[in-house]
């Protein structure tokens, strides 16, 4: 597996993660960060830096997972 590859498969099982931990814990930050082992502030970043901001708040949080 090349490098390249190898970055990509990582930023895609992290974005999964957060995923998980924003259906999990329907969008409650806090509690997502604490599963997660980072701060809210990490938290945020995160999910802007893979675009899930727009789906804290939201109520259906499974239709993200799919």
């Amino acid at each position: 597996m090349k490098a390249a590859e190898m970055s990509l498969t990582i930023v895609e099982n992290e974005r999964r993660v957060i995923i998980a931990a924003l259906v999990k814990h329907k969008g409650r930050r806090k509690q997502m960060a604490e599963d997660l082992g980072i701060s809210e502030r990490t938290l945020y970043r995160k999910l802007h830096q893979h675009q899930l901001h727009e789906y804290y708040g939201k109520v259906d949080y499974a239709a993200i997972s799919g």
